[in-house]
Order: structure tokens, then C-alpha cells, then sequence
């Protein structure tokens, strides 16, 4: 049997103990998102390129204002109310429900989160792209601030602020439209926005899992002829996969922190005067509403932990949070960060490898040259090449640089052709289509090439595309081979 208890009552234990409840929870809601902005500020010039981490910084600053509030919990209250642990006035009361209001801002982060999480698995958008449009990010931040400020000003002006229930807010009671406008409606709309981003990154992510399986066939006959024996996603389709991951647990911290909140609004009575809930949602409320900012920090700290761990598996838990927290910097971390993934060593090597290959580019433009290309028939045929533009294609195992014009720029672009046989269908991958230079890694060094005797040899990670879906293969490369002779043979290369 369920028992009602009027809120109202100071003698009831579930009031005591709702009242002490927010202030703990809060407590621990303040620390937690001030690890995130801590961790984020001493870590800026890496961590506030990203728009999500900017994103989350900016909600846990808002989480920050809003966890006070319930740590205040009924102490602002006027004292001539009668309330347990009441203290204050009117005035107490007002900054209380002003800081509450503010802290709505942290809701709507949650949706500009699910909207960028949205826009870059399901549409490809890139980071870039995001921070500089405008109906992206800056929509996000300008929306996000505005509208509870807005409000929050409003409510003080328009004198609805007063006692709500253990805390100061707006007055169900004497203003119950203003509750509907100043945060009820965005609690509703932010959840049906959530619910949707979500689906969609569920099903886009389905999607790409069915195509990945239609082209297996196809892309074990292109391994067989690149003599690939490691078969991993690509580092594309890890971020992808992992961003997903990332957006459902932000909406569960999300949902966990208002599923009570929205329990106790479906249980109201219509009578206003005499607000009756049961204990147990009344105390679930309190301790599970103030704490947003402890899931954010478990959600934000995943990735980063299992990184460090799985960088160095013998790291103790505490070595790991700490590398975490206070030394983001460190070699140690920063080599988890960028060094040890497939972006990070791309990143790093790409820089020496494109000025090598501008050099070496350069050189053929003063002189056209002429190729070996091996033909279906097994014959040779000469192939002339006019400028420094590469356009390679691999039939029968071989590689050779076909032609183009002068005026294209220095992009590299790979079309695969598998070996073909009485049973198998010809199936075209791409690598890279029109690749930049500088977004091609290095697995080797390369000679200066001074001497006529000596010849350049340039190694570099592919990623095969068969679809749209990405496949990488860290224990192989291409190596183009620039002879003294002035002609070029390109082979495939295995590096184990």
C-alpha cells in the first residue's frame, strides 16, 4: 500500500531526508563537473578544438550553477513560510530559482550534444565545418544561454519566483503557465529531440553494419590480391562507431537524471494546494535530479580511461586517473591520445612524407617521363606522364602512374582493380579518392635522392574503400619507387 505524505509537513522523515538528499547528490554533481572543466581548461590548446568538447564544457559550467541550487535545497526558502531548514527571504528566494532557471541551459546542451553527434555519424559533417557555421554550433551556444538568461531576467521582473516544493522556482501554484513556458516545454521537447537523434544514429550505424556485410566477399577477393592478412575497420568507421557510443550514454545520463522528475509530473493530483507524491519518488527525485554532471563525468572519462589502459595494460586504476586528470599533457598520456591512434600517426608522419614527395614531384615536372605498366596480357607498354598529378592503377598486382594535365593539383587518388578470374566479377575500390598529400602516412623513410645511384622510395599507409565503408590495414603499404632511369614502378610492399 502506497502512502501519501504532504511535502508540507516538517515533522515527516521523507521531507527530512528529501531535504538533505539534493545537497549531498549536489555536492557530488559540483565535483564532477568541475573535474570535466578542469580537466578541459589545463588541456585547452587539444581539448576545446573539438565543438562537443566545448559542447560539455559549457553544460558543465551551467551543471555547476544548477547543482548549487539544490545544494541550497531549502535553506533560501523565506523562514516566515515555515519550512524545514528554511532561512532566508524573498530575496534569497528569488536567486535560488534565478540560478535555477540559468541551469536549464545545461538541458539545452544536452540537445546541442545530440544535435552534433547527430550531424557528424549520420551526415559526415566535419568538426570544422561545424564550428564554423553558423545554424551549427554557434546556433547551439546563442540558443543554448540566451533563452535561460532571457527567461531567468523575466521571471525576476515579472515577480513569479517563490517557494516550490522544498526549494524556490516558479509557484505551480499562483503561475503554473509560466512553468509550461520557462522550462516545462524544453524538458518535453529536449527529450523527443534525444529520443530522435538517437534513432537515427542507431539506424545509420545499422545501416553501415549491412553494407559492411553485403561487401565481404568483395572486400576478402581485394585482400587476397593485396596479400592483407589483418582485417580491421578503419580508424574512420572506429570514430564513427565510437561517436555513436558517446551520444547514447550522454542521453542516458540524460534520461536518468529526469525519468523521476517526469514520474512525479504524471503522478500530480490536479489540486495544486495539496501536492501529494509517494515517498519513494519524492526521495528518488531528489537524489537522482541533481546529478547530471556525476554521469557526465563517468561518460566523458570512458574513452579517455581505456585509452590509457590499453596503451599500458599493466597501469593501476589510480596511476591511470591520475595521468587523466593532472597530467593530460604528459608523453605518456599524449602518446595514448595521439600518437597511439591511427589519426595521430597519420598526423604526425604526414608532414615529412608531403614535403619529401613535393619535392620529388617537383622534379618531374622539368621532364616528362616514361612508365612501365604492365598490360592484361602480361606485355609491357609505355605509358607517358606529364606532370606531377598520380593517378595509379593496380591490375594484376601492378601499379603505374597514368597521365594528366599540368594544371591538376599534386593529390594522389588510387583506384584498385582485383586480379580477375573465371569466377570472380570485377569490383572497383577506391583509396582516398583525391587524397591530399598531407593526409598520407609515412611507414618509412625516405633517401634525398642526390646521387644518380640511389633511388626514393615512398611508403605509406592505405585504407581501402569498397561502399563508402572503410577498411584499414596497418601491416601493409604501397611503396612507389622513383628510379634514376626515369622510369617509375610502383609494387605492393608488405611490412610485417
Amino acid at each position: 500500500m502506497v502512502h501519501w505524505i504532504d511535502t508540507r509537513d516538517k515533522s515527516s522523515l521523507v521531507v527530512d531526508t528529501a531535504t538533505w538528499i539534493p545537497r549531498v547528490t549536489g555536492s557530488l554533481s559540483i565535483i564532477s563537473s568541475g573535474l570535466i572543466i578542469f580537466m578541459m581548461v589545463i588541456d585547452r590548446k587539444w581539448k576545446l578544438t573539438k565543438p562537443n568538447h566545448r559542447i560539455l564544457l559549457l553544460m558543465s559550467v551551467f551543471d555547476v550553477i544548477s547543482s548549487i541550487a539544490h545544494v541550497m535545497s531549502s535553506s533560501p526558502v523565506p523562514r516566515s513560510l515555515g519550512v524545514v531548514g528554511a532561512l532566508g527571504n524573498h530575496q534569497t528566494c528569488s536567486i535560488q530559482a534565478f540560478m535555477l532557471q540559468i541551469g536549464t541551459a545545461s538541458i539545452l546542451y544536452n540537445a546541442s550534444l545530440a544535435y552534433y553527434y547527430l550531424m557528424t555519424v549520420c551526415f559526415q559533417v566535419s568538426k570544422h565545418k561545424f564550428a564554423a557555421c553558423f545554424y551549427y554550433e554557434k546556433f547551439c551556444h546563442l540558443f543554448s544561454i540566451g533563452y535561460p538568461l532571457a527567461t531567468g531576467i523575466a521571471g525576476i521582473v515579472l515577480n513569479v519566483y517563490g517557494y516550490a516544493g522544498q526549494r524556490c522556482f516558479i509557484s505551480k501554484v499562483d503561475h503554473p503557465n509560466y512553468v509550461i513556458l520557462f522550462k516545462g516545454w524544453i524538458t518535453v521537447t529536449v527529450l523527443a529531440w534525444i529520443i530522435f537523434c538517437n534513432s537515427r544514429i542507431v539506424f545509420e550505424m545499422r545501416k553501415n553494419e549491412k553494407e559492411i556485410a553485403k561487401y565481404t566477399k568483395s572486400i576478402d577477393r581485394i585482400r587476397a590480391v593485396a596479400r592483407v592478412q589483418n582485417r580491421r575497420v578503419t580508424g574512420a568507421t572506429c570514430r564513427r562507431r565510437e561517436a555513436a557510443k558517446q551520444a547514447l550514454l550522454y542521453s542516458c545520463s540524460y534520461f536518468i537524471t529526469y525519468v523521476f522528475v517526469w514520474i512525479r509530473f504524471l503522478m500530480r493530483p490536479p489540486d495544486g494546494n495539496k501536492f501529494l507524491e509517494p515517498p519513494i519518488v519524492q526521495i528518488l527525485m531528489r537524489t537522482f535530479f541533481p546529478m547530471q554532471g556525476f554521469f557526465n563525468l563517468l561518460v566523458y572519462a570512458r574513452p579517455e580511461l581505456r585509452r590509457i589502459r590499453n596503451r599500458n595494460p599493466n597501469m593501476s586504476l589510480r596511476r591511470a586517473l591520475h595521468i587523466m586528470i593532472f597530467a593530460p599533457n604528459s608523453l605518456e598520456r599524449r602518446r595514448i591520445s595521439v600518437i597511439g591512434t591511427e589519426a595521430g600517426r597519420q598526423s604526425q608522419r604526414s608532414t615529412a612524407l608531403a614535403a619529401k614527395m613535393k619535392k620529388a614531384l617537383e622534379e618531374s615536372r622539368k621532364q616528362s617521363r616514361k612508365v612501365q605498366r604492365t598490360d592484361a596480357d602480361g606485355s609491357y607498354m609505355p605509358v607517358t606522364r606529364t606532370n606531377t598529378h598520380l593517378h595509379s592503377s593496380i591490375e594484376s598486382g601492378r601499379v603505374a602512374p597514368a597521365s594528366s594535365n599540368r594544371d591538376e593539383t599534386n593529390v594522389i587518388s588510387i583506384s584498385i582493380t582485383p586480379r580477375k578470374n573465371e569466377t570472380e566479377t570485377e569490383e572497383e575500390c577506391e583509396l582516398n579518392n583525391h587524397t591530399n598529400l598531407t593526409e598520407v602516412m609515412a611507414d618509412g623513410d625516405v633517401e634525398d635522392g642526390s646521387s644518380s645511384e640511389q633511388n626514393e622510395e615512398f611508403m605509406f599507409d592505405i585504407d581501402l574503400s569498397v561502399g563508402g565503408d572503410e577498411i584499414e590495414d596497418d601491416d601493409s603499404c604501397w611503396s612507389y619507387e622513383m628510379e634514376n632511369n626515369d622510369d617509375a614502378v610502383a609494387e605492393k610492399s608488405d611490412i610485417l
